[in-house]
C-alpha cells in the first residue's frame, strides 16, 4: 500500500481544520455550498467509479455489503447527531466537549478508510476513493471545528481533537492493510463495498438538504454540478 497516501490525507485534514480554526467565522457561509460540491463528487464518484469497480468481482456476494455500509452509517448517525452533513446543535447547557458525536465521526472517518489498504503509490492521485474521502473530509473538519466552537471547547482540546479525526481514516487504511495480510483471501473489496454504501447514504442526504424548502438555489445548484462533473472527467 502507498502509505504517502495516508500522510498525505492525515496533514491535508489537519491543515483545513487549522485553518478552519483560524478563519471560522468566515467559513460559515460558504460550508453548505462545500458540503453541497462535495455531496455532488462523492454520488458521482460511487455511480461511475465505486460501484463499477466493487462489481466487478463477480465471484464475491458484494452487494449485501454495500447495503451494510448504508446501513451502518444511519446508526452512526444516531450517535453523531449528523454533524457529517452539516447538521451543529448548540448546547444548552455550559461549555463541554461534544464526546459521543466526536465519536460517532472519528467511527465514520475509520471505517471509510479501511479500504485505503488497496492504494499504490502509482495510483494514489489516479484514486477515486482516495480524492472521494478527501474532499468529504474537508468539508466534515470545517463543521466539526465550528460544532467545538459552538460547544466553546477550549483550544487544547479542539486541537487535540482535530490531530486525532485527522488520522482516523490513514488509520483505518493501515488497519485493512494488517487485516488483509493476515487473510487467506482479499478481502479489500468488502472494504470498499461498505464504503460505498456510507458513501451513498451521506451524498444523497446533503444533496437532499441543499434545497432548503424545495426553492432553487443556483450557487447551490452550480457547486452541485461542478462537484458531479469533476468526478466524471478528474478521474
Amino acid at each position: 500500500m502507498a502509505y504517502l497516501s495516508l500522510i498525505s490525507l492525515f496533514i491535508i485534514t489537519l491543515l483545513c481544520g487549522m485553518l478552519a480554526y483560524i478563519i471560522q467565522k468566515k467559513l460559515d457561509n460558504s460550508i453548505k455550498l462545500f458540503l453541497s460540491f462535495s455531496g455532488a463528487f462523492l454520488l458521482a464518484t460511487c455511480v461511475i467509479h465505486l460501484l463499477p469497480e466493487v462489481f466487478k468481482h463477480e465471484d464475491l456476494n458484494i452487494a449485501p455489503f454495500i447495503l451494510l455500509g448504508f446501513f451502518l452509517q444511519i446508526l452512526i448517525e444516531y450517535i453523531s447527531q449528523g454533524v457529517e452533513h452539516g447538521h451543529i446543535h448548540s448546547p444548552h447547557d455550559s461549555a463541554k466537549f461534544p464526546l459521543f458525536i466526536f465519536l460517532g465521526l472519528c467511527f465514520h472517518a475509520f471505517t471509510e478508510g479501511l479500504p485505503l489498504a488497496d492504494i499504490q503509490f502509482n495510483n494514489m492521485l489516479s484514486s477515486p476513493l482516495y480524492w472521494g474521502i478527501l474532499l468529504h473530509k474537508l468539508p466534515i473538519v470545517i463543521v466539526m471545528i465550528s460544532l467545538f466552537s459552538a460547544y466553546r471547547v477550549n483550544t487544547f482540546f479542539s486541537i487535540l481533537g482535530l490531530l486525532v479525526f485527522s488520522i482516523l481514516a490513514p488509520l483505518g487504511g493501515f488497519v485493512g492493510d494488517m487485516i488483509n495480510d493476515l487473510s487467506e483471501n482479499n478481502i479489500i473489496p468488502y472494504f470498499l463495498a461498505i464504503s460505498t454504501g456510507i458513501f451513498l447514504h451521506i451524498s444523497t442526504v446533503i444533496l437532499f438538504e441543499t434545497s432548503h424548502n424545495h426553492k432553487f438555489n443556483f450557487m447551490k445548484f452550480l457547486f452541485i454540478l461542478i462537484g458531479g462533473l469533476l468526478a466524471v472527467f478528474l478521474l
